[in-house]
């Protein structure tokens, strides 16, 4: 027995908008969910991929279903008493994350305006992580390369400029680490 139904409902999706999603029938969903048939191998990888689990837990072959965590989406850092929305992940990843609507094109191509990073809280970060950092009152997502004198917030996107922060002005700023991007929910996929 499968799990697609489990899977598949847990997103809150019907039968004919997830067959969409994976380019199949309705009635292909419907026999797949009844085991009246299998899907390919390569569709249990699209499927897999799609709900973030493996590919034997889509089919039935470990028993232990994921929980849905539900984790709380901001647009500034300044407003997190009330979360715009909710989003659902299956990934575990501890108490201490959150949602962030991105409010710039720096890290383009990757990472749009307004596509959804989530946030593990974290006050410090290695080199080439990605992480959400607020200098004096602003908000910006850049990768991280500490230097021997301060450090680097380098953009994805040419058309934004490397900042080099000294240490005694990310103390004056001051600048702050808020967290890691762990994940990337993009508004961009159709």
């Amino acid at each position: 027995m499968n799990n697609i139904s489990f899977f598949r409902k847990q997103r809150g999706w019907s039968q004919s908008q997830f067959a969409e999603k994976i380019k199949v029938a309705r009635s292909t969903i419907s026999m797949w969910e009844t085991n009246a048939s299998e899907p390919s191998f390569e569709q249990i990888i699209t499927m897999s991929r799609i709900f973030e689990i493996s590919p034997e837990e889509l089919m039935g072959q470990e028993t232990n279903l994921r929980k849905v965590n539900k984790i709380p989406v901001f647009d500034s850092l300044d407003k997190v008493s009330s979360a715009l929305e909710y989003i659902e992940t299956t990934q575990t990843y501890g108490s201490d994350i959150f949602g962030y609507i991105v409010n710039d094109e720096s890290m383009s191509p990757r990472i749009f305006r307004n596509d959804i990073v989530l946030i593990s809280k974290q006050t410090n970060a290695q080199n080439g992580d990605i992480c959400l950092l607020k200098i004096g009152n602003d908000e910006i997502i850049r990768k991280i390369k500490k230097v021997e004198d301060g450090i680097m917030l380098i953009p994805n996107n040419l058309n934004s400029e490397t900042l080099y922060f000294s240490k005694k002005q990310i103390k004056q700023l001051p600048l702050r680490i808020i967290g890691k991007v762990v994940e990337l929910r993009s508004s961009n996929i159709k």
